[in-house]
């Protein structure tokens, strides 16, 4: 299996309850069972571990080595800790952080699957454009590294594209010509923000005429978190000295799903709408 089918597997192992202490063992173990419930390994004859061990695994060694190094992983993104607890500081034993568990309670789809979160994004909207998947993969892939100022970087740049394919679906949806060439010539600006407050007012003047799912808390999703994603770029890509928090990366990886499925609901609808 690739890393990215067993990455969620960890995830969910770590969700079991458990009625020993967590070990590394322990850990990919249950990604085995899993991993097998899932439809995995049928086709593979089970090996023994150790002389006289009273249990068979399935999964091949090279795919429970992938499982340490996922485990590793979760150890640096401070979803598990080493150790069971001041007495017991050590390996084989491994503990489930604060933010761990956060990350576990959460049910929102998880920038620590990437492969999951994308696959979630492109089954709600098959048509998303390479270059907004290609920056998004790079943010998240920088996240699970720990390099908050990249992914934020990478997160605006997405966001960006997002907003720009909207701007153009805008622009081809007026009926109006005088304000048709007015807004082709502003798509020339190289200020988004700029973009961004003209486009904003002329959709809240129509807001009223769009569907209840496309005007419904618009404002929030489409203003609110465009700019929050904006300016957290903005501090990442300028030599401010603020901190970007794993925390608030993770909100604004999960806000930028909403973001983008009502853009492009808006998209949708000014492609088939003139106004």
């Amino acid at each position: 299996m690739d890393y990215e089918e067993l990455r969620p597997l960890a995830l969910e192992a770590l969700k079991l309850p458990h009625s020993r202490p967590l070990t590394l063992s322990l850990i990919i173990n249950a990604v085995d069972k899993i991993a097998r419930s899932k439809g995995f390994y049928d086709d593979v004859k089970p090996w023994m571990v150790g002389i006289g061990a009273s249990y068979e695994h399935y999964m091949p060694r090279e795919d429970r080595e992938k499982v340490r190094q996922i485990v590793w992983e979760f150890i640096l993104q401070g979803i598990l800790a080493i150790g069971l607890n001041e007495n017991n500081p050590n390996f084989p034993f491994v503990s489930i952080t604060e933010h761990g568990k956060e990350v576990l309670e959460s049910e929102k789809i998880s920038p620590y699957d990437p492969d999951g979160y994308l696959k979630n994004l492109k089954d709600e909207i098959p048509n998303l454009d390479p270059l907004i998947e290609m920056y998004l993969s790079e943010s998240l892939q920088a996240y699970l590294k720990g390099l908050m100022f990249s992914s934020a970087v990478m997160l605006g740049v997405a966001s960006e594209k997002t907003f720009l394919l909207l701007f153009e679906a805008f622009t081809n949806a007026l009926g109006s010509q005088p304000k048709k060439k007015r807004f082709q010539k502003l798509q020339e600006s190289i200020r988004t923000k700029r973009k961004f407050d003209k486009l904003k007012t002329e959709i809240m003047i129509i807001r009223k005429t769009l569907p209840k799912e496309l005007s419904e808390d618009l404002e929030s999703q489409f203003d609110g978190i465009f700019n929050l994603i904006r300016v957290t770029r903005n501090d990442a890509g300028h030599p401010t000295g603020r901190q970007i928090k794993r925390g608030v990366q993770y909100t604004h990886l999960y806000l930028f799903i909403l973001y983008c499925k009502r853009i492009h609901g808006l998209i949708d609808y000014f492609s088939k709408h003139t106004i």
